[in-house]
């Protein structure tokens, strides 16, 4: 039997939930907050009837507001709150939708076990809507996507780990399945992911 941790796992950008659908079967005991901006893919999620995730249908920033995010109708899991280029060079059928987005702190308070943030280019700003958690230690883990969107939401990964060293997390980048701690960084903005954290990995 699985061991009941006393935090929860949060899937920022969940789409359908494959992610969770992934960790909740390792961790099937544990809490899984969903937030996720599309209406359609929220209710895919809700289908499942696991009582183990709670779904909210919106998306997560530095404030809380209203913000219109540009949806990919073909290639949903494209979907940004920035408008990238392929949107326009591929002629993309894409969609304005104005949808709420808030600050992870003003929605949660618990303790985190694993925060993963793939939104598309707005991780560092869901990041800095994290920052009250951040400063209480409330998160053990975070997993962030980076890519080609930070180059065109102009921000950098020295950005981020700058703003996460100020709380103390150490910034790993995963090369063969492997953390390797980074201090400073030359983006290339080829697609990968970074674990932070304040243990030594």
């Amino acid at each position: 039997k699985t061991k009941k941790t006393d935090g929860i796992f949060i899937d920022v950008g969940a789409r359908v939930g494959e992610w969770t659908n992934l960790l909740i079967e390792h961790f099937p005991n544990e809490k899984f907050l969903c937030f996720e901006p599309d209406k359609i893919a929220c209710e895919v999620i809700r289908n499942k009837n696991n009582s183990n995730i709670e779904i909210f249908n919106c998306g997560l920033s530095n404030e809380n507001k209203k913000e219109k995010l540009n949806f990919a109708i073909n290639r949903p899991s494209h979907s940004s709150f920035i408008m990238r280029p392929h949107f326009i060079y591929e002629k993309m059928d894409v969609e304005e939708i104005v949808v709420d987005v808030c600050r992870l702190d003003s929605l949660v308070n618990q303790n985190i076990n694993y925060l993963k943030i793939d939104t598309e280019g707005y991780e560092y700003n869901v990041l800095k809507g994290a920052s009250k958690l951040l400063e209480n230690n409330k998160i053990e883990f975070i997993q962030f996507e980076y890519g080609g969107t930070f180059r065109e939401i102009g921000v950098k990964l020295n950005d981020v780990i700058g703003f996460l060293k100020d709380y103390d997390y150490g910034v790993y980048e995963m090369i063969n399945g492997k953390p390797n701690a980074i201090l400073n960084y030359v983006d290339n903005y080829q697609y990968n992911n970074f674990i932070a954290t304040k243990y030594t990995l």
